[in-house]
């Protein structure tokens, strides 16, 4: 090969990168600036609902939304666990006529689409905003008041009482905790058990407001998602001391929902967690220590 010859070919190589780094500069190129996001903060601080949900089309933008816009930093917003039981819902879109992607579908379940009241066009967002009549009430969550009441809920192993408040408990078998965790690659606010094997972890908590179902999701974290655990958890729900429902979810059905018909008025409640194994296999064999960990959120709801 000539030395002309070596540097042409070179100079074509070179000349190729310029033009895909160019392209790949102007294709990702920031299209968003900050004070896009501030006019999307103001916009929602002067139209803000207390009983409204904001959420975010598009889950890639996620972290420089909660960043930059205070609504999104709120708990139900960066981890709902579905869009069941909201009166009042704003999607935050880059498209005006479609907001409802994958996720979005996902969390409204199989019912039909809401129309928007109305939609506001904030730089390049669009804020679509939904008045949903039809919406169940939400009587009792486990998860705020595990946050706001943790002393009102009594948690059992099948040795001892479990110790603990602000969210956290200490078991003989292991330890519950109530937090943020990623199931199925989104952040979810779940109670966590991180107990041995087959250890049943009984919560119970007495007169709690019921409407006509029970409506909860079950899902695994702290666990590699490509390489699933096939053992699954159990979950039992009895009410004034009464069986009524048993459930088993594996790790491959993801963010599992769930519901169960309920009598209203004020009961004692029950629910029982037993995981098959929360250990993992690995070249040395079966470590015990809990990784593969069930994580559960429950609400009592009414329809309207």
């Amino acid at each position: 090969m000539s030395r002309w010859f070596a540097r042409t070919v070179l100079a074509l190589i070179l000349g190729v990168a310029a033009l895909e780094w160019a392209a790949a500069a102007r294709a990702y190129r920031p299209t968003l600036s900050t004070a896009d996001w501030a006019a999307l903060d103001q916009d929602l601080r002067d139209h803000s609902d207390s009983d409204g949900l904001v959420v975010l089309a598009d889950r890639w933008l996620g972290p420089r939304g909660r960043a930059s816009v205070a609504a999104l930093r709120e708990a139900r917003s960066v981890a709902p666990p579905d869009l069941y039981g909201v009166p009042r819902l704003t999607i935050i879109s880059r498209d005006r006529d479609t907001p409802w992607t994958p996720w979005l579908r996902d969390a409204w379940g199989p019912r039909a689409l809401p129309t928007a009241t109305s939609v506001r066009e904030i730089g390049p967002f669009f804020v679509h905003n939904f008045a949903i009549d039809s919406a169940d009430q939400i009587l009792f969550d486990l998860i705020e008041i595990a946050a706001r009441e943790p002393r009102s809920i009594t948690i059992h192993d099948r040795l001892a009482r479990c110790r603990g408040s602000k969210s956290r408990w200490t078991c003989k078998q292991g330890k519950i905790v109530s937090e943020y965790a990623e199931v199925a690659y989104r952040p979810r606010r779940c109670v966590r058990f991180a107990v041995q094997d087959g250890a049943p972890i009984r919560l119970s908590l007495s007169k709690v407001e019921l409407g006509d179902h029970l409506r909860g999701h079950l899902g695994f974290t702290d666990f590699n998602a490509r390489i699933r655990s096939d053992a699954p958890a159990l979950i039992q729900i009895a009410i004034d001391g009464r069986p009524l429902a048993a459930l088993t979810i594996s790790d491959r059905q993801g963010w599992a929902a769930f519901e169960v018909a309920t009598p209203s008025g004020r009961h004692d409640l029950e629910i029982t967690v037993t995981p098959a194994l929360t250990g993992t296999f690995g070249p040395k064999g079966y470590d015990r220590r809990p990784t593969h960990m069930p994580c559960l959120e429950l609400r009592a709801l009414r329809r309207p």
